[in-house]
């Protein structure tokens, strides 16, 4: 990577911790948060280095956010607060949230990636995407607490 992209990763990693409000105490959990696999792969990066496991933590990390937001609301049936989360956490409607807020630009995508845009032709990239900052939030900090900031910030729970 030369020093120009350097400058360029860190100024769209800086970017996204003010316009989130949280700041990473470790560097590498953004860079992971933000990193597509195919462009760690073509940039030869380690093996671990891209978002793929932070989204899974993500994912959890939203089910159970979304889970007890709807016990809070006074919600008890088993079958109904299920089928009120499948609607909140489907890819759709986290595909239009990271969209509302251009996450698309803060991820390092690879140069067939930008030229298929696929972001917009698929519900699941961004999901995956907003998945991977509440993931990388919540290893960085070791705080549920502070995962759900982030998860108010996207309005992840209406």
């Amino acid at each position: 990577m030369s020093p120009e992209e350097s400058i360029r990763n860190n100024e769209r990693e800086q970017s996204l911790q003010k316009y989130i409000n949280y700041k990473f105490t470790d560097p590498t959990i953004i860079t992971r948060a933000l990193t597509w696999r195919s462009y760690a792969e073509e940039h030869k990066m380690p093996n671990k280095c891209h978002m793929n496991g932070l989204a899974t933590l993500g994912d959890s990390i939203i089910n159970l956010l979304v889970i007890q937001s709807i016990i809070k609301s006074g919600e008890i049936d088993k079958g109904k607060i299920t089928s009120s989360k499948i609607t909140r956490v489907k890819n759709s409607r986290l595909k239009k949230i990271a969209e509302k807020h251009d996450l698309q630009h803060f991820i390092y995508w690879d140069d067939g990636a930008i030229n298929q845009k696929i972001w917009e032709n698929s519900n699941k990239v961004l999901a995956t995407c907003i998945e991977s900052i509440i993931g990388a939030v919540f290893l960085d900090s070791e705080r549920l607490e502070i995962a759900d900031k982030i998860f108010q910030f996207f309005e992840l729970v209406k």
